[in-house]
């Protein structure tokens, strides 16, 4: 009896593993940067027919993976995340932020949009930032509207949009890592 019990984990877990589905690209296809206002559709990158693409790496290149607050990451499959400039930011009497208090706070709007054809969870979207050389810790107070990463699915063609605060050792000197879930590559945010 025990020994049938241990094969059928054993098979179980084999089948598990062999019955991955990967949604989505490995690595993010480009950023699309934010229109400037001294933007023209004159301005824009036209092919010129060379074939030669490398005038600006964006992640998923071999020689970049970073980009800027307020650029829009797009994937292969169609999923996009921007993450917002750092704002500076108060906590409530009632936010949580775990250890010792930090010398700043700041908050970042993101906005998901699931342009994939298939559900996105945005619970599996991974923040973490770095400020000078410290790592910092994500800050919950739902009385300024941090709440963390929305737990509702996203159905193909919808948008969210949501809050996230951080403490800040030095708010001049940010890095964030966005990783989007477990099938995507990360991307690094840079001030």
């Amino acid at each position: 009896m025990r020994r049938t019990v241990v094969v059928s984990v054993l098979a179980l877990l084999a089948l598990t593993g062999c019955s991955t589905e990967v949604r989505g690209s490995a690595s993010p296809a480009e950023v699309v940067a934010p229109p400037t206002d001294d933007a023209t559709d004159d301005d824009a990158t036209e092919d010129d027919g060379s074939g030669d693409d490398t005038a600006g790496d964006t992640p998923g290149d071999a020689g970049s993976d970073t980009a800027v607050f307020g650029d829009t990451l797009a994937y292969d499959d169609g999923l996009e995340i921007t993450v917002s400039a750092p704002q500076p930011y108060t906590p409530s009497e009632s936010a949580y932020v775990d250890g010792p208090a930090p010398a700043a706070y700041v908050a970042f709007d993101v906005t998901v949009v699931n342009g994939t054809g298939e559900d996105y969870e945005p619970v599996e979207l991974f923040l973490t930032l770095q400020s000078g050389t410290s790592q910092e810790a994500q800050v919950f107070d739902t009385a300024n509207g941090l709440d963390g990463t929305p737990y509702q699915t996203l159905l193909p063609g919808r948008s969210v949009a949501f809050r996230v605060g951080f403490g800040a050792s030095d708010p001049a000197d940010l890095v964030m890592e966005v990783t989007p879930g477990f099938d995507y590559e990360p991307v690094v945010y840079t001030s």
